[in-house]
């Protein structure tokens, strides 16, 4: 079995942790795609780095044995501890009281967290802007003729649009990226496999992959094509 270490760091790529403002990755799949077990596992490399990780679960909320069972099946026991959730947001003064204290939030989805803190809620303006060095992830559901809801803004907005081309099966279900500023290799080049959690960059094998440089400022402990 091939090693899962720094999957996601390998698939995003080089990102850093901005002095000024955050990362804003976004996620969108049709039905059965895999977005929610791509959350997960995302969640669990990111908390491998140390990060201190929040999880904004508004679709499942974390009492409910649904959410139990991933979290079991999906977070190593040595990240517990790094891995905090949330099942409801009373209103936005409470979403930046709690963002505040982590590094990296999740958002299971845009939509629900509109519900919650108001329609008037702006991806760019209230959250990717609104910190300074944070990453969140934020999933996004697409309409009955397969957009991202949300639309146009957030996509133009996001530093990384991740979406999920679905195959005949869940274990052809990849991940690919629309858009991504820190690529270091051709975004059409890389690909995630939800199934295995493991990334496959064309040209690149595992024994190519190099530590981050020193100076490179990254929230995550990713390593980055040479």
């Amino acid at each position: 079995m091939q090693d899962r270490k720094n999957q996601t760091g390998r698939f995003l790529q080089r990102v850093e942790k901005k002095p000024v403002d955050s990362v804003a990755i976004t996620l969108d799949a049709p039905y059965g795609g895999g977005k929610t077990t791509a959350f997960w596992k995302w969640m669990n490399d990111v908390a491998s780095g140390g990060n201190k990780v929040l999880f904004i679960s508004l679709e499942e909320h974390p009492a409910s044995v649904l959410y139990q069972e991933k979290f079991q099946k999906y977070i190593d026991p040595q990240n517990y501890d790094h891995l905090d959730d949330v099942g409801e947001i009373e209103n936005k003064q409470e979403l930046y009281d709690l963002v505040s204290g982590y590094d990296a939030v999740f958002i299971d989805s845009w939509q629900k967290l509109l519900e919650q803190v108001g329609r008037n809620f702006r991806f760019d303006r209230d959250l990717r802007k609104k910190f300074d060095g944070k990453m969140f992830f934020v999933i996004f559901q697409r309409t009955t003729t397969g957009k991202m809801r949300g639309g146009a803004d957030t996509a133009f907005d996001g530093d990384i649009i991740v979406k999920i081309e679905k195959g005949d099966d869940f274990a052809q279900n990849f991940a690919w990226q629309d858009k991504n500023r820190y690529t270091m290799v051709p975004i059409h080049t890389i690909k995630y496999n939800i199934a295995r959690g493991k990334t496959y960059i064309e040209g690149h094998n595992d024994q190519e992959i190099e530590p981050k440089p020193e100076n490179h400022d990254s929230i995550l402990d990713s390593p980055v094509i040479s």
